[in-house]
């Protein structure tokens, strides 16, 4: 699953909602129209939401593949936000390196926010599954934990942690796994491909399997997925009990077609 960004404040939320729909959805809608028009809207916000405002332009960065103005434009934001709405700005910061593949920034980012806000239950179960895509196993056995004492029950998602998280250890263990995870998602910044959903879960015979919704044809991610593969079989990162664990792929959602990019829908392509 990917996650999404916070509103620190209500009359933040409708430009937060649009932002996180740019941020998943096909490139093609990004005109530079829109991200203009957002720009000037965080510069009216500037005074009354200065932290805020300086989110909205780390998010932009972050559309733009700019992850150095990301972060500057962040930590920005962390030394104006208001008492109180620190975990905000650093669960929003996670958001968007996540959305460019710096997944274990972001999981460190996420830790961070729980560290400051651990009764947040939406945010640390987001922090934990950011752990286990990054194959941070250490961080994602101290978030189960905090999770444990947090909730008062269980949910299915949390199983589903549990489980994967106990599988991915038997793997290999957090060596193996981290370096796995950090082949593809450097080869997925390295060719800016846009997520719109992904996830971690266990097959029929206790795989992990790990997909990425991508906005690019079957016959693209046909050709990503070789690409991933060669990447997570490389001996120099994965063991052999790793490899034949954890499988990582792509799949496509634009029919492949000769249609004008503003006629493009979601296709349902699915890899196995």
């Amino acid at each position: 699953m990917l996650h999404f960004l916070h509103a620190a404040k209500p009359d933040s939320e409708r430009l937060v909602r649009e932002l996180d729909a740019l941020s998943i959805g096909d490139p093609a809608d990004r005109s530079e129209f829109t991200l203009a028009r957002i720009a000037r809207e965080a510069d009216r916000m500037a005074q009354a939401d200065p932290a805020m405002a300086e989110s909205v332009r780390g998010i932009l960065a972050a559309l733009r593949w700019d992850v150095e103005r990301l972060d500057r434009h962040f930590e920005r934001a962390l030394q104006l936000a208001a008492p109180g709405a620190a975990p905000t700005v650093l669960f929003n910061h996670a958001v968007a390196l996540e959305r460019v593949h710096r997944i274990e920034q972001a999981a460190a980012r996420a830790a961070a926010a729980v560290d400051l806000s651990p009764e947040d239950l939406e945010q640390l179960r987001g922090a934990l599954w950011l752990g286990l895509r990054a194959g941070r196993l250490d961080l994602a056995h101290d978030l189960l934990a905090r999770l444990a004492r947090a909730a008062e029950q269980r949910v299915a998602q949390d199983e589903a942690a549990a489980r994967i998280l106990r599988r991915l250890e038997q793997a290999g263990g957090q060596g193996a796994v981290r370096a796995a995870f950090a082949a593809v998602h450097e080869l997925l910044a390295r060719k800016r491909v846009v997520t719109r959903r992904t996830g971690l879960w266990l097959g029929p015979e206790e795989e992990v399997g790990y997909v990425h919704e991508a906005w690019m044809s079957a016959s693209a991610a046909a050709g990503l997925n070789e690409a991933i593969a060669a990447a997570m079989t490389d001996r120099t990162l994965v063991p052999e009990p790793a490899m034949r664990t954890i499988t990582a792929y792509a799949v496509g959602l634009i029919a492949d077609s000769e249609t004008a990019p503003d006629e493009r829908l979601p296709a349902s392509v699915h890899a196995g």
